[in-house]
């Protein structure tokens, strides 16, 4: 059990041109797995000059099944190619060769190389993810620098190059989410996070309000593979320039909001999520009005409301929870609390712990009737150990409030075994 981590340095000799891979497989330990064995990993690879020509490469190590494949099967192995003009950009586990974490010191003008040059979708997607990661810490660290001009030019060219593929190009262009960004950082400060991305998302709007204007247009209802690509990329556009405020934004959405097209629905409403405007109003209540009698489409509806950004979040929840339409169905439940916890991180972690504490009184109140529920809804106060100051001691708190109760046998055995570990 557990997820593989590859780490993989390398070096470059320009008298012999030759170019070592020296790589490390590594797999945690587990409660099950104290001790891990090496695994047969599969790593697809590629060299490219700095200009962005692909490399030839020669190796006589067995390790190198073909020319773009490595088979690394021992925990620690070097394999070394000659014949190599220049100091090579190597691009790692194309097509997601192997499902491991890859530790790999890209620069990012090799980021940005493997984002506009590469063909590989997925190591595309990785460089894209890579390079806004390292431009939301330089926003953490309030010192925007070199990775965030990198992030921004290299969007801009790539708007300008765009590919077919719509829905590759909406992937690349996207923001990793609040929970996706929080899972990478340890003592992590929630609110730090959440204005770094804020401000990012706001850049990104601005160095490409010329292509997302048009894209954003783009509201093709036909079923076909071609327009859910030019569908998720215009809801995409429609996201980013509502972060500009902009009336005529917010009046596209609002129509786009009525559209018979659920996706091109959905995106409008995330558009307008976390805005105080007239017409988010006017959108939420025309869409409830719409489908209150359709469950799981009013499940949708819960969960925007319950992972909106505007202030007031912990006070909204409540509300949520006691709405005529709430029934304490397990949908219904994981619509609100689940995309509280996941997708509201301002309000969740509220800095006078409020958000704790309400999550905490709704998992004791529904381990009442749903033990297995309130199980799966208790993870979401299990990370207090990856939490920075005051949220770690709050969410740990709350937990030990929470395990001072007569809970559920479920409820109790993740609360004791997160306790004990921190």
């Amino acid at each position: 059990s557990g997820t593989p981590q590859v780490e993989i340095r390398d070096e470059y000799d320009a008298a012999t041109r030759s170019y070592r891979l020296h790589m490390r497989q590594h797999t945690p330990p587990s409660a099950a797995q104290p001790q891990k064995t090496a695994l047969p990993i599969p790593i697809r690879f590629g060299l490219r000059d700095a200009d962005g020509a692909p490399l030839e490469a020669h190796s006589a190590s067995p390790m190198l099944l073909r020319p773009d494949l490595i088979l690394l099967e021992t925990e620690q192995a070097q394999i070394e190619f000659t014949g190599v003009d220049s100091r090579p950009r190597p691009g790692f586990l194309h097509g997601f060769s192997a499902p491991v974490k890859l530790d790999y010191a890209y620069s990012g003008e090799g980021l940005a190389q493997l984002l506009l040059l590469e063909e590989d979708g997925f190591l595309r997607w990785e460089a894209a993810q890579r390079l806004m990661l390292e431009a939301l810490f330089e926003q953490m660290r309030g010192a925007p620098g070199e990775h965030r001009a990198r992030l921004l030019d290299s969007l801009q060219k790539l708007a300008a190059q765009a590919p077919e593929d719509k829905a590759l190009l909406a992937e690349l262009l996207r923001l990793p989410a609040e929970n996706e960004l929080a899972a990478q950082i340890d003592q992590m400060d929630p609110q730090r996070v959440a204005s770094a991305r804020d401000a990012l998302r706001e850049a990104i709007a601005v160095a490409l309000t010329g292509p997302l204007s048009v894209w954003a247009t783009w509201a093709p209802t036909e079923l076909s593979v071609e327009n859910t690509g030019r569908r998720s990329l215009s809801n995409l556009a429609l996201w980013y320039l509502a972060a500009l405020d902009s009336a005529r934004i917010r009046r596209l959405a609002l129509e786009r909001a009525t559209s018979p097209n659920m996706s091109l629905a959905m995106g409008a409403l995330r558009a307008l999520r976390d805005h105080e405007s007239v017409e988010r109003e006017a959108a939420m209540d025309e869409f409830h009005a719409r489908f209150r009698n359709d469950p799981l489409v009013l499940d949708k509806w819960f969960a925007l409301e319950a992972s909106s950004a505007r202030p007031g979040g912990v006070e909204r929840i409540e509300a949520l929870l006691n709405h005529p339409d709430f029934v304490p169905n397990p949908n219904r439940v994981r619509a609100v609390l689940g995309s509280f916890m996941r997708e509201n991180l301002c309000a969740f972690h509220r800095i006078d712990g409020s958000g704790y504490r309400l999550f905490a009184e709704q998992i004791a109140q529904f381990d009442q009737t749903n033990a297995q529920l309130a199980a799966r809804l208790v993870e979401g106060l299990l990370g207090f150990a990856r939490l920075s100051a005051p949220y770690a001691q709050m969410m740990r708190a709350t937990v030990e409030q929470l395990a001072a109760t007569d809970v559920s046998r479920d409820v109790r055995e993740k609360l004791d075994k997160a306790l004990a570990a921190a």
